[in-house]
């Protein structure tokens, strides 16, 4: 990505908003996708054509918001495909405890969504590759924006731009690690999954390779689900 300024403007003339609200292009790919998550959990039906409205609409934003993100520099990172191949096994392995878990938690884990049940292959196979690009090319660098380069280091300082990146503290890491495993369903791979890549970002100190892990995980989840048709962990 770009690593220019910020050229996004509130009006003709205006500062431009990135500039005079640094969060913003961290946070509203974000807060548009969890908008989209609780669309979805009131209106279960509506999953057909929502999970691609919501790949299409944060993609946009995250590529008209591209050039506020200078941590963003492409690296190669053998020990990011490790750590998001160990993160998917565990993943995995850990799916069958859920309803053990979530009868301690009081929670009701939601019903797997099988996309060839919509109107035929065509529209299933639409749905899925959806869903794939999504999950390979959009989520990991959404969430990791917001997650590793804005609140892990808003957390430190809120002027968290003046915060370099891998920055630990004890506070921001278990902060972003229980509330990046709230976020998801499987919360107890989720919190291992978050700590692993704030390990990985404390290790190389590149935001990249974070993106680079979270794509790994969720291209060989996607494989596995689409292999054994495991969609319910989708």
């Amino acid at each position: 990505m770009d690593a220019a300024p910020a050229d996004v403007s509130d009006a003709a003339g205006a500062t431009p908003a990135a500039v005079r609200r640094p969060w913003l292009p961290y946070v509203l790919p974000f807060a548009l996708f969890v908008a989209f998550l609780s669309v979805e959990s009131q209106w279960p039906e509506g999953r057909r054509w929502l999970y691609p409205a919501k790949t299409l609409v944060v993609g946009v934003v995250l590529v008209a918001c591209r050039r506020s993100y200078e941590e963003l520099r492409p690296v190669y990172s053998l020990p990011a495909i490790m750590v998001g191949t160990l993160a998917i096994v565990l993943w995995i392995t850990l799916d069958p405890f859920y309803p053990g878990l979530s009868r301690l938690t009081g929670s009701t884990p939601p019903a797997a969504f099988e996309p060839f049940s919509m109107g035929g292959k065509a529209v299933g196979w639409t749905w899925v590759l959806a869903r794939v690009f999504g999950a390979v090319l959009v989520v990991p660098v959404m969430e990791e924006l917001f997650w590793r380069g804005f609140l892990a280091r808003w957390l430190v300082n809120q002027d968290f731009k003046a915060v370099p990146l891998g920055t630990f503290t004890p506070f921001s890491f278990w902060a972003t690690v229980v509330l990046f495993g709230v976020e998801h369903e499987q919360w107890l791979a989720g919190m291992i999954c978050g700590a692993l890549l704030n390990g990985l970002l404390y290790r190389t100190k590149s935001l990249f390779a974070c993106v680079l892990a979270h794509a790994t995980s969720n291209a060989l989840l996607a494989a596995w689900v689409l292999i054994h048709s495991s969609w319910k962990l989708w």
